[in-house]
C-alpha cells in the first residue's frame, strides 16, 4: 500500500519500539461469506468458500447507495450487539442481537420518517441515538435530536428535540425533551444511566456560539444536572475522565486558546496559545487521570506526537508516547469500561494499526489477522484482559467493510454482515500511498488508485481533489468515488497538497493564503508526476472535486489549461470574497474573524489576491468542458457561488453542464441524487475523455 518502508510507530509506554507493519494487498482469493439477511449469523466455523465472480462493470448504485449494514456496536458486557440496518419502515433502524442467541434479534427503534444515525451504549441496558433523514437530504450539522431506548425497545424517550425546520410531518414532532441548543458530549456519565450533554450559549451581539455548558442527563428520566459551575468564559471543548468528571476544557476567544485543568472544584489555567498554531492539543484523560496531548515537533517536518502532560511543570513530557514518522499522530487510546488500565493505542499513518498493551489482546489480534489477511482488522471487546467476545470490523482498499463476532476460546466465528454486499474485492481497484518531492522541495503525499489489469495501455486519469482544504484527504480503505472511477478504467490520484493536515505543521502552514496559488501548483505537479509514473495518457486527464475540491478544479482549469481536458465541480467555492463575508454561510464567527483571514486571506488587506484567485473572475480563461452541481440547501457554500460561476461561464461562451438538487446541502445524501449525479459524471467523462 505504501512505496516507502520508513513508517515507524514508536510506543514509549513499554520499553519496546514497534515497527508499523502496514497490511499488504493479497489474500483476496478467499474471504468470509456473509449472510444476505440482516441480523442473521453464519455458522460458528470460519468458512473460506469461493464467492461468485462479480460483473466487470457494476452499476453506479453499487458504489453510491447507502450501505445496508451501517454499523455494529458491542455492549459493555459483550452480551449484546447493536446493529444499524434496514428496518420494517424502509429506514435505517436500530436492532439489538443477543449474542448468546437466547432471545431473537429485534428492532428497538424503527422510525417512519427518520434514519438512525449515531449510536452509543450508555450501559448494558440503555442506548442513545440521533437521527438523520436519508430521503430528505438536507445535511444539517445540528438539530438531529437525541433519543434513548432500552435494549428491548421499551422506555423510548426523546431527550433532545429535532431542529424546528425538520419537525413538520414527522413522527418525532412532540415538544418533549431539551431544545436544539443541546448536543451529546459523552456517553460515559457519572452514573450508570447518565450521559453528558452540552448546551450552547450564544453571544448577544453576533448570536454566534460562545460557550458550551456541560450537564448530566439521565436517559431514563430525562432529568438534568448542571456541570458548568465555575466554568471559564468562552469554554468550548471539554474532556471527561472515565468517571464522567470534567477534567479539561479549552476556551477559545479572539483567536486565542486557554487550556484549563480541574483540580478539585477549581479550574487552573495550564496553557495559553494561538489557536491556529497551538503549543499542544489536549486529547485524552485516561483511567488513572493522566492527561495526554499531541505536540508538534519544532524541527524539520514537525509531525505531531502523543505525549503525557506533566501537571507539575505544566509542560508536555520530553519523550513521546507515540511518534509516527512522516505523519501527525492520529488515533486514540483504547479503553473499556471493565478494565482499570489503558488497553492500547490505535494509530493511523497511511493505514490504521493498533498496538496492544494487554498481552491477551495482542494474541487475539494475531489470531484475527491470520484469519483475515491483507486487511485492517479493528477489534472491540468487553475486556482487554479477559476477551471472551470480540467484535471485528474488517476492511481494506478493496473491501468496504465486514463485521464478525469472534470468540477466542474455541476460535468461533460468526458473521454479522457486509457493509456493501454487491462489492467483490477481486473486481476492485488497488490503492497505494506514494510520496514525491516538488520543485520547491516540499514532500508531497499522493494516493493512487489503479484499475484492474484488464484495462490495457496508457489509461485516462481523474485527479480527485479533497475538500476542506485544511484537513487530511485520505487513508488506506475502500473509497467509493475512486473505486467507481477505477471500475470505468480511470487511474485516480488524490494529492495531499500543501495545507492538508496530517503530514506535519510545515506542510499545513505552507498552504496559508495559498488558495489558487501554491496549492494549485502542487496539484499540477502531482498530475505530471502521475502521468509519468502511472502509465497515464496525458491527453485524457480530467480534474474534479467537491467544496474546496470544486474550487481547485475550476482554478486548475484556468491556470493549467494544458493539463486538463475537463473539470467537475460540486458544492464549489467560486468567489473568495463571498466565502469570507457572506452571512448566509454557516462559517463560525470565531473562525470568520480570526481563522479565515490568516488561512485564506483578509477581505480588506488581501482583497486583490482574493479577486485574482476567484474562479468566478477567471471564467474567460476556462475553455474546457465543465460539469457543475450544487445543493440548494447548502449552508457551508451557499448556492450563490454556483449561480455566479454559471453566469460567468455562460458569458465567456462556455456554459457548463448543470444540475441542482433542491433537497441537498453540502453534499449528496439521498440515494436517488447520489446515483443521478455520478451517472452524469460517468457520461460527462466518457464524452470528454474519448
Amino acid at each position: 500500500m505504501s512505496d516507502h518502508d520508513n513508517s515507524k510507530l514508536c510506543v514509549n509506554k513499554r520499553p519496546k519500539t514497534y515497527r508499523l507493519i502496514t497490511p499488504r494487498k493479497g489474500g483476496f482469493d478467499r474471504w468470509l461469506p456473509c449472510m444476505m439477511g440482516v441480523l442473521l449469523f453464519a455458522t460458528s466455523g470460519l468458512s473460506l468458500a469461493q464467492a461468485p465472480t462479480a460483473p466487470d462493470k457494476l452499476p453506479v448504485a453499487a458504489f453510491f447507495e447507502h450501505s445496508k449494514l451501517q454499523g455494529a456496536f458491542l455492549s459493555p458486557s459483550g452480551h449484546w450487539l447493536a446493529v444499524k440496518a434496514p428496518g420494517p419502515e424502509g429506514r435505517v433502524a436500530l436492532a439489538v442481537v443477543d449474542l448468546e442467541e437466547k432471545i431473537p434479534p429485534r428492532f428497538v427503534a424503527s422510525l417512519t420518517d427518520s434514519d438512525v444515525n449515531m449510536v452509543r451504549w450508555v450501559n448494558d441496558e440503555m442506548l442513545v441515538f440521533d437521527v438523520i433523514d436519508l430521503k430528505d437530504g438536507i445535511d444539517l450539522r445540528r438539530g438531529s435530536g437525541l433519543f434513548s431506548t432500552h435494549r428491548d425497545g421499551s422506555l423510548f424517550r426523546k431527550l433532545i428535540r429535532l431542529e424546528a425546520s425538520r419537525m413538520s410531518n414527522r413522527s418525532l414532532t412532540s415538544r418533549d425533551g431539551l431544545d436544539v441548543t443541546h448536543h451529546l458530549l459523552s456517553a460515559y456519565g457519572p452514573e450508570p444511566d447518565e450521559v453528558i450533554i452540552g448546551r450552547y450559549a450564544y453571544r448577544v451581539d453576533t448570536k454566534a456560539p460562545d460557550m458550551v455548558l456541560p450537564m448530566r442527563l439521565n436517559v431514563r428520566t430525562g432529568k438534568t444536572l448542571s456541570m458548568a459551575a465555575g466554568a471559564p468564559e468562552h469554554a468550548m471543548h471539554w474532556l471527561f475522565d472515565a468517571k464522567g468528571a470534567a477534567r479539561v476544557v479549552t476556551a477559545q476567544h479572539e483567536g486565542k486558546s486557554i487550556v484549563y485543568w480541574r483540580e478539585g472544584e477549581q479550574w487552573k489555567e495550564i496553557a495559553q496559545f494561538d489557536t491556529i498554531n497551538p503549543t499542544f492539543t489536549p486529547r485524552y484523560v485516561d483511567l488513572s487521570g493522566q492527561l495526554f496531548v499531541t505536540v508538534s515537533e519544532k524541527e524539520g517536518a514537525r509531525t505531531s506526537s502523543l505525549k503525557r502532560f506533566d501537571l507539575k511543570t505544566l509542560k508536555p513530557e520530553d519523550d513521546p508516547l507515540v511518534r509516527t514518522a512522516g505523519f501527525d499522530f492520529a488515533g486514540g487510546l483504547v479503553t473499556t469500561r471493565n478494565d482499570r488500565d489503558t488497553c492500547g493505542v490505535r494509530v493511523v499513518t497511511d493505514a490504521e494499526t493498533t498496538v496492544w498493551y494487554a498481552p491477551a489482546m495482542r494474541a487475539v489480534q494475531s489470531q484475527v489477522d491470520a484469519a483475515l489477511p491483507g486487511r485492517i482488522n479493528q477489534i472491540d471487546t468487553q475486556s482487554c484482559n479477559d476477551p471472551q467476545v470480540v467484535l471485528v470490523k474488517s476492511y481494506s482498499d478493496r473491501i468496504p467493510g465486514e463485521f464478525f463476532i469472534f470468540r477466542p476460546v474455541g476460535k468461533q466465528w460468526k458473521s454479522v454482515g457486509k457493509a456493501m454486499a454487491g462489492i467483490d474485492p477481486r473486481s476492485s481497484a488497488t490503492l497505494d500511498f506514494h510520496r514525491f518531492t516538488t520543485r520547491e522541495g516540499l514532500d508531497m503525499p499522493v494516493w493512487v488508485t489503479t484499475p484492474q489489469p484488464h484495462f490495457k495501455g496508457a489509461r485516462p486519469m481523474l485527479v480527485l481533489v479533497h475538500g476542506g482544504p485544511f484537513v487530511r484527504g485520505g487513508s488506506w480503505r475502500w473509497h467509493p468515488e475512486a473505486q467507481f472511477y477505477a471500475s470505468r478504467g480511470y487511474v485516480v490520484i488524490e494529492p495531499e497538497f500543501r495545507g492538508s493536515r496530517g503530514y506535519g505543521f510545515s506542510h499545513f502552514q505552507a498552504g496559508w493564503k495559498q488558495w489558487g496559488q501554491g496549492m494549485i501548483d502542487d496539484i499540477a505537479q502531482a498530475t505530471r508526476w502521475a502521468v509519468e509514473k502511472a502509465n497515464v495518457n496525458s491527453k485524457r486527464v480530467c480534474i474534479g472535486g467537491g467544496s474546496y475540491g470544486g474550487y481547485a478544479s475550476l482554478m486548475s482549469l484556468a491556470r493549467y489549461p494544458e493539463l486538463y481536458k475537463c473539470g467537475i465541480a460540486w458544492a464549489a467555492v467560486t468567489d473568495l470574497e463571498l466565502l469570507l463575508t457572506s452571512q448566509a454561510s454557516d462559517m463560525g464567527e470565531e473562525y470568520r474573524q480570526y481563522g479565515a483571514p490568516r488561512l485564506v486571506g483578509d477581505p480588506v488587506t488581501d482583497a486583490a489576491m482574493l479577486t485574482a484567485n476567484s474562479p468566478v473572475n477567471l471564467a474567460q480563461q476556462i475553455k474546457a468542458p465543465v460539469l457543475m452541481a450544487h445543493g440548494l440547501e447548502d449552508r457551508r457554500v451557499p448556492p450563490s457561488h454556483a449561480y455566479k460561476m454559471r453566469s460567468a461561464l455562460k458569458d465567456a461562451g462556455n456554459p457548463p453542464e448543470w444540475v441542482e438538487y433542491a433537497n441537498e446541502g453540502h453534499g449528496w445524501i439521498v440515494n436517488e441524487n447520489r446515483v443521478d449525479f455520478w451517472s452524469r459524471v460517468e457520461k460527462f467523462l466518457a464524452k470528454n475523455l474519448e
